[in-house]
């Protein structure tokens, strides 16, 4: 947690402190989310900042969500959990009766990057733009990347009918 989490600036409110939350939104650039659907829509001080009209510069809202469908989009989202339900435990099985989730969080820090490299794509295109008020929108989503990262073994799958398992180191 520390390694990954070094250099960065954290400030916990409380729930009086709605002026000074508004002015931290106001200087961001880049805002990320990873809570609930929910608690994302009952944020009615974000919500009130993403829709405002006269923003002094573009903002970046990056939503980390567990699953990306409308069915399991409120589902709470951990990184064994996405293991377990996208096969990548069972890709990671030593054989087909033991599932064995990956040595450390894989989804996250995968997901992380992912969103890190829309989050600099988006950064790119409006340096040179001089739009004021833009939100852009993006949704990152664990269950996708763990797919993404799972790629080859399920079109392996898809040829040869086969699943794969671990076998050693590989």
């Amino acid at each position: 947690f520390t390694s990954l989490n070094a250099a960065k600036f954290s400030v916990v409110l409380n729930k009086n402190e709605d002026v000074l939350y508004s002015n931290i939104l106001a200087l961001a650039d880049v805002i990320i989310d990873n809570r609930s659907p929910e608690a994302k829509e009952k944020d009615s001080i974000l919500q009130n900042f993403l829709k405002l009209a006269d923003k002094k510069h573009p903002v970046i809202f990056c939503s980390i969500v567990g699953y990306d469908s409308k069915e399991n989009k409120h589902r709470r989202a951990l990184d064994v959990s996405v293991q377990a339900e996208t096969g990548m435990a069972m890709t990671n099985a030593p054989n087909p009766s033991f599932p064995l989730k990956v040595g450390f969080t894989v989804v996250d820090i995968a997901t992380a990057f992912k969103a890190a490299s829309h989050i600099t794509a988006h950064l790119f295109y409006l340096k040179n733009q001089s739009i004021k008020n833009l939100v852009i929108h993006l949704e990152v989503s664990m269950a996708k990347v763990s797919a993404q990262l799972q790629m080859g073994q399920y079109l392996k799958y898809a040829v040869e009918q086969k699943e794969t398992h671990r076998e050693g180191n590989r």
